[in-house]
């Protein structure tokens, strides 16, 4: 079980520390993802308003059109017209239109949303840079292009089965994304046979949590969208990537940064978020800007073992994002006094 509330929490704080580049990146994410329906939408509206622009002049009555209308006459005189030419072309037109969306969509749109969710997932541990969302086009693009792809069309064919099971798959396959913004390199189906075996058994609380932000964007509504640029979206891109965090830590184990922005002590007898470095030897990452009391330190596969991002302890820690009751408080907290030594933590 996850805590919905500490996963929000720390994502607020890491859009919060990095504010401008997060609203910025997730504008341009909402305004890539959603632009198809938008386009659409404005389509439907254009189609809807010429009907009802329609000219009755000659009829005194526009029942009376419907009486004397000869649906068979109007199409021999339309087709004798260049109807035919005019549907073509129009068919045509469509087509192209519509590779050229797939196209957006396959060759920009999805490699962005991987770098989107580098992005969000650098930004949980460190202040992170705009040119980060550009991180696909410089690794392996292909394969990204290639697994997220395969991705869509899977979910789209299961959609075809009454909506409900491309929901299921979809939230399956979540974690596809931030999987490949971890290693870019994955084959396609261990980058989903990976996403469906972390998401077992927490399909429903992502559900869940999703659902958490239905208020913020019912108030959005009320804002013309504003409150949704500026707090909401970024809110949940930040949110989503510490789902994908803690989903991923409770599978695998390993390094867990502090709250962005604080130095976070260890907690329960282990350093879950890491505890600061003494030295500049001992950082793998001393080039990089991060959070104070902050040691970032990123594997090159960490999905390869158990706990592989090397932190003490013979064992996977104590899940830090699991709600914690007061008795298990009591009993794994220190007193205080007591300070962690990893150098203690062996087996007998």
């Amino acid at each position: 079980m996850i805590d919905r509330i500490m996963i929000k929490q720390r994502g607020k704080a890491a859009f919060m520390w990095n504010y401008w580049i997060c609203v910025l990146i997730s504008l341009v994410l909402t305004v890539l993802v959603s632009g198809g329906s938008g386009i659409s939408s404005g389509l439907s509206s254009t189609f809807n308003l010429s009907n009802r622009n329609i000219n009755f002049s000659g009829f005194s009555d526009p029942s009376s059109f419907l009486e004397e209308f000869d649906p068979e006459m109007f199409f021999n005189e339309f087709m004798s017209h260049g109807g035919g030419i005019l549907f073509g072309v129009l068919g045509g037109a469509v087509l192209i239109a519509g590779l050229i969306g797939i196209a957006i969509r396959v060759f920009l749109v999805a490699p962005l949303q991987v770098g989107g969710c580098r992005f969000f997932m650098t930004n949980g541990e460190r202040p992170a840079q705009f040119e980060t969302i550009f991180f696909p086009f410089k690794t392996n693009y292909m394969n990204i292009v290639k697994t997220m792809f395969f991705q869509d069309l899977i979910i789209f064919l299961w959609s075809l089965l009454f909506i409900i099971p491309g929901i299921v798959k979809s939230y399956a396959y979540r974690l596809v994304p931030y999987i490949l913004s971890d290693v870019p390199d994955i084959d396609s189906g261990e980058a989903r046979r990976l996403s469906e075996d972390m998401m077992r058994g927490h399909k429903w609380e992502a559900f869940v949590f999703d659902l958490s932000f239905f208020g913020w964007y019912c108030l959005s509504v009320f804002t013309c969208g504003i409150l949704s640029i500026f707090y909401v979206n970024p809110y949940k891109y930040a949110s989503d990537a510490e789902l994908f965090r803690a989903i991923r830590y409770l599978n695998y184990g390993g390094y867990v940064p502090p709250m962005p922005g604080t130095v976070q002590q260890p907690a329960g007898g282990y350093a879950p978020y890491a505890a600061p470095f003494d030295s500049a030897s001992q950082n793998p990452d001393t080039q990089r800007n991060s959070y104070p009391g902050q040691a970032p330190y990123e594997p090159q596969n960490p999905y390869g073992q158990q706990n592989p991002y090397g932190q003490p302890g013979p064992q996977t820690p104590p899940y830090p994002y699991a709600p914690v009751t007061d008795d298990e408080t009591k009993d794994s907290v220190n007193d205080g006094d007591e300070k962690y030594d990893p150098a203690e933590d062996t087996e007998e």
